[in-house]
């Protein structure tokens, strides 16, 4: 970093957003209206600094992730905060937040902004963002893009389920999962096994018996070949 920017940076790492007196300050404002925890905003407000700082002296139009959008959002309404303090006198140049007009060409260029925005990150502060807090642009423009505000006293939030691990298995992966299935089929015969015909499908005897617990054996390496091959699911 130039000298002007190493100053700059230490102005914004200096700047605090909540007020030393404030019963119900900005970080847990944030906390409570997106329903993270203080450890993980704490981290988003910092990273929002670091978004500021980019804005600046990037030399580009800076994009940030939705995570960040939200600590920005709020800010703003803080406008004493934003506009009498941290613009004139830490940022020293009015940052305007300016949101996409919608439209494909618009689509096109947020997600530029946001790709040089990631490459700006890595090289003024020398490493990649945290993923979880600055996702890869698909995610970014993608699921990120359908955060609603729900009022939780009158609704219950429930998560669908994951399908992250169909989306990370390779092409080779699926295809072996697809022989297997089809080797299951021809080791089976492909009989059904749930026949009204068979009053408990679990009181098997012979052939029938031997074809149902290939069936489970099979669906359980395929299963277990997906977790290794994808990594298994991930927190946070």
């Amino acid at each position: 970093m130039k000298f002007q920017q190493a100053e700059l940076y230490q102005r914004i790492q200096a700047f605090s957003l909540d007020e030393i007196d404030a019963d119900f300050p900005f970080s847990k404002r944030l906390a409570r209206d997106n329903r993270w925890s203080i450890n993980y905003t704490q981290r988003v407000i910092d990273e929002y600094k670091k978004f500021a700082f980019l804005a600046v002296v990037a030399g580009h139009i800076v994009t940030p992730s939705e995570q960040i959008d939200q600590v920005w959002h709020m800010h703003l309404i803080y406008t004493q905060s934003y506009w009498g303090e941290f613009c004139p006198k830490v940022l020293q140049i009015q940052l305007d937040h300016s949101p996409t007009r919608g439209g494909s060409d618009e689509d096109r260029t947020f997600k530029g902004w946001y790709n040089k925005t990631l490459a700006s990150y890595k090289y003024f502060f020398g490493y990649t963002p945290p993923a979880d807090i600055w996702p890869p642009t698909q995610i970014r423009f993608g699921r990120d893009l359908h955060v609603v505000r729900v009022n939780t006293q009158q609704n219950w939030i429930i998560p669908k389920p994951s399908l992250e691990l169909v989306y990370k298995l390779s092409l080779k992966r699926k295809s072996i999962l697809v022989l297997l299935c089809l080797l299951g089929l021809k080791v089976t015969g492909c009989e059904p096994l749930l026949s009204q015909n068979i009053k408990n499908q679990f009181n098997f005897s012979g052939l029938k018996f031997f074809t149902f617990y290939i069936l489970i054996a099979i669906a359980i390496i395929s299963f277990a070949y997906t977790l290794r091959g994808s990594g298994g699911y991930s927190g946070g």
